[in-house]
């Protein structure tokens, strides 16, 4: 549908520069970008830096494994032991946390914090009256309701962005893996008695500067 909406308005051989860059510094001119489209990694992801660590080697774009771990966002291996955060709702969901496991809070708060440094640096780069456009999901830890899409909200307009729009969609069990064991935290099945939904709706976020 997308891609036919590009060949309607005749976009297919628009000029795209891929770039590489931390989205908590980049080097893009401020007031430049007219919209951003993104779904940042969540809270419970896995590590990325140890999922693509085979291809990171294979084509030679890493040569130390843990300094390349410590660049990630919301990474344990960043070893940052702050569990303080900016966001007010950030903070009472690493207070929850840390009733119930020290090191959760700490890598949530971490995580929390590095969003709170991306949303500023998308609002130095979005042109005045530019988009953007957030798309992101609950879910739960240690028994603990992680409320993303409401603590980004709050990031992003403590940030200076106003909402334009906000959509809460479910998604079906078939588009993605939504369930977990909640007591080894792996993907699971529904006839699991431990199992739980991680990811049963997800938010689009729209805002505007």
């Amino acid at each position: 549908m997308f891609y036919t909406e590009l060949e309607k308005k005749r976009y297919l051989n628009v000029q795209c520069d891929i770039k590489l860059a931390d989205a908590r510094r980049t080097k893009i001119r401020a007031n430049s970008v007219g919209t951003i489209i993104t779904s940042p990694p969540y809270v419970t992801s896995y590590e990325y830096a140890d999922i693509h660590q085979l291809t990171a080697y294979w084509y030679e774009y890493i040569s130390d494994l843990p300094e390349f771990r410590k660049n990630f966002i919301g990474t344990f291996y960043s070893l940052n032991q702050d569990t303080n955060c900016q966001s007010k709702k950030a903070q009472q969901i690493v207070n929850e946390l840390l009733k119930k496991d020290d090191r959760t809070a700490k890598e949530v708060a971490n995580y929390f914090n590095d969003m709170e440094a991306v949303g500023k640096e998308m609002y130095r780069i979005v042109k005045k009256n530019g988009h953007i456009c957030i798309v992101i999901g609950n879910t739960t830890v240690k028994d603990v309701k992680i409320n993303s899409a409401e603590v980004f909200y709050e990031i992003l307009g403590n940030a200076g962005f106003k909402e334009e729009n906000v959509i809460k969609r479910s998604i079906p069990n078939k588009l993605m893996p939504t369930i977990r064991d909640k007591n080894t935290g792996r993907f699971s099945k529904k006839d699991n008695e431990n199992s739980k939904m991680v990811y049963p709706e997800e938010y689009i976020l729209i805002l505007k500067k």
